[in-house]
């Protein structure tokens, strides 16, 4: 089973409206540049979906991990370490939904907050809940 394909086309059934969130082969040539200065793939890794807030902030879902960029610092987490998927403070009525762009992903006791395109959060998180149950020896 080709995971990655499975991906992409969740994403292409959540039918968002996004500038900023695109499959890595819909991702204009400016930010495939930029993201391929700061972050190297790996032999047989796969972009699948990049969200590019700005040159400062973005990542990158591979079939193998999530990059995330922040301020000149590149983060690379496994997509097998990745335990649960959370959307924290977005169902306690302090937020509005369409405007919520945070993710809550835990590794062990690590905690991490992605940022989103507004948006966008229904479909990630979703295919991060994927991700987490699709067994780690399938690959993507």
């Amino acid at each position: 089973m080709n995971n990655s394909s499975v991906v992409e086309a969740k994403f292409i059934r959540g039918k968002i409206k996004s500038k900023s969130t695109t499959l890595w082969i819909s991702t204009d040539n400016f930010k495939k540049e930029s993201i391929q200065n700061k972050f190297h793939f790996d032999e047989n890794e796969k972009p699948i979906i990049c969200y590019f807030k700005n040159s400062s902030y973005w990542w990158l879902l591979t079939n193998m991990l999530l990059a995330i960029y922040n301020n000149d610092k590149i983060t690379n987490y496994k997509l097998v370490d990745i335990e649960r998927v959370e959307l924290n403070n977005l169902f306690d009525g302090t937020i509005d939904k369409k405007e919520y762009s945070n993710l809550d992903l835990y590794i062990g006791n690590q905690h991490i907050q992605l940022g989103l395109e507004k948006g966008t959060w229904p479909i990630i998180y979703n295919i991060f809940k994927f991700i987490i149950r699709s067994p780690s020896d399938a690959g993507m």
